[in-house]
């Protein structure tokens, strides 16, 4: 028998469900079939080494600070879920403030930069949805977390 890692606090159990269900899949087939907008991850870079950029496709990211007090992530992404045409922004949010993500208009790409450290809590958030298509938000999902 394998052993088991059992999740004891409820935070955990939570962030597993989130993990499971970016996994599967169930968060794109979400957002596409209900028009709620959701960001996913094309490609990451740790730090300021952008020769070795590594493809993720995923709708979460989770990964630990490195020894420097801050780690720096930075993300190519792009917004699915919404109709064909209807403009959105990334932006980063911190407890301190937000800054909206640079697009790239030939590929349409956002560029996306994250500091990570001890204490911040760097959330993604699309802006300029609209109340018609509420991007997807749940009390325990960020797309971009401390493991």
């Amino acid at each position: 028998m394998l052993p088991v890692f059992k999740r004891h606090s409820l935070r955990h159990q939570i962030s597993a469900a989130a993990d499971d269900l970016a996994a599967s899949g169930a968060f794109v087939k979400y957002a596409k079939a209900a028009g709620r907008p959701l960001v996913i991850f094309d490609s990451y870079t740790e730090g300021n080494d952008y020769s070795n950029e590594k493809q993720l496709n995923a709708a979460i990211f989770r990964t630990r600070p490195g020894p420097e007090p801050f780690t720096s992530i930075n993300f190519k992404a792009h917004v699915i879920g919404l109709p064909p045409g209807r403009p959105s922004l990334i932006a980063v949010e911190y407890d301190w403030g937000r800054y909206v993500c640079s697009k790239d208009p030939k590929t349409g790409k956002h560029f996306v930069n994250v500091s990570l450290g001890n204490g911040s809590n760097p959330r993604i958030r699309i802006l300029g949805t609209g109340k018609d298509h509420p991007p997807i938000e749940y009390p325990f999902f960020k797309q971009v977390a401390l493991n």
